[in-house]
């Protein structure tokens, strides 16, 4: 995928509210998407996480998070948020 591939994918995510950023402190530290869902699945990829943040768990605790999220509710517009406490 190139460069400009990747931005149009990335907005397409975002427009579909299929996107999660898990914020640490006003600093997003990690994210991921929720793509090819179905009435069965969702698959959440393109899970990454900024270097400083790496081996703290954000990455776990946001796919969790999706996860859970995922069996109560339907996406709605815009990208979700989750901050850490």
């Amino acid at each position: 995928m190139t460069l400009d591939q990747g931005r149009i994918e990335a907005q397409e995510l975002i427009k579909n509210a299929q996107t999660w950023v898990y914020d640490v402190n006003g600093q997003s530290s990690t994210l991921c998407a929720v793509t090819r869902t179905t009435h069965n699945v969702s698959c959440i990829t393109k899970v990454y996480t900024t270097p400083m943040f790496r081996r703290i768990g954000y990455a776990e605790t946001l796919v969790r998070h999706v996860t859970r999220g995922y069996a109560a509710i339907y996406l709605a517009s815009g990208i979700k948020w989750l901050t850490a406490v």
